[in-house]
């Protein structure tokens, strides 16, 4: 990581939640809506977009881990 520059460190970091939030929303059976709400989120909010994705990653894994008890 060392010899990346800053931008692609931030593209490969909102790369990788992405995955975390697509692996999250798969594992609790989304609806439509839920995808509608996660990629206008990242469209509208590009700024805060890692804030975003952790926010709904943390959302969901709470939600699915309350759901098993």
């Amino acid at each position: 990581m060392k010899n990346l520059s800053v931008r692609s460190q931030n593209l490969m970091m909102i790369l990788f939640l992405l995955l975390i939030n697509i692996l999250a929303f798969m594992s609790v059976d989304t609806t439509d809506n839920e995808w509608i709400i996660l990629f206008a989120s990242s469209v509208f909010f590009m700024d805060f977009i890692i804030i975003t994705m952790l926010i709904m990653f943390f959302i969901v894994y709470v939600g699915s881990v309350c759901e098993r008890l």
